[in-house]
């Protein structure tokens, strides 16, 4: 079996086809939605790629509901941001995990690479992580590695379940 090969390019998040919401900016705050893993089915399928492009039809479907029941809610009061990312499949975290014991380490590199990215050059904002099931994305590796790249802290940061 052969696996599918994701590209390692860097995304453009000026594109808006990269972003599943981009809200006109009429708040003083912002928030920036990093939602559950929806690549999830699919990634036990024969050949499937270890993490999700960002045209995987499981995670485009599965990210607008994950967005309506859970990062809507804060959109009477901040403009709320939501980037697609290339996510660690759910098997592949599973190996990872096994191979590790740390199911993080199927985090590091491409899903926090691509947060990051598209976190650079916003206003200052609230984080807003959406945890759930496995793999998740979790605080301290945001906090711990953006916190130490960028030597500055966010004004607010939840993580919810």
């Amino acid at each position: 079996m052969k696996k599918t090969m994701v590209s390692s390019e860097t995304v453009d998040y000026s594109q808006k086809n990269s972003w599943c919401q981009i809200p006109d900016i009429t708040k003083d705050v912002d928030t920036f939605y990093i939602y559950a893993t929806e690549y999830n089915v699919t990634s036990f399928e024969d050949g499937a790629a270890d993490y999700a492009t960002l045209d995987n039809a499981e995670m485009l479907q599965g990210v607008p509901v994950e967005v309506t029941g859970h990062a809507s809610a804060f959109a009477d009061s901040t403009n709320v941001f939501v980037p697609y990312y290339r996510q660690a499949g759910l098997r592949f975290a599973g190996e990872i995990n096994k191979k590790t014991g740390d199911v993080n380490a199927a985090l590091y590199g491409m899903p926090y690479d691509d947060i990051t990215t598209a976190r650079r050059g916003s206003r200052d904002c609230c984080l807003l992580l959406r945890s759930g099931r496995p793999p998740r994305l979790r605080l301290h590796i945001l906090l711990q590695q953006y916190q130490g790249q960028r030597g500055k802290a966010y004004r607010g940061v939840s993580k919810y379940k």
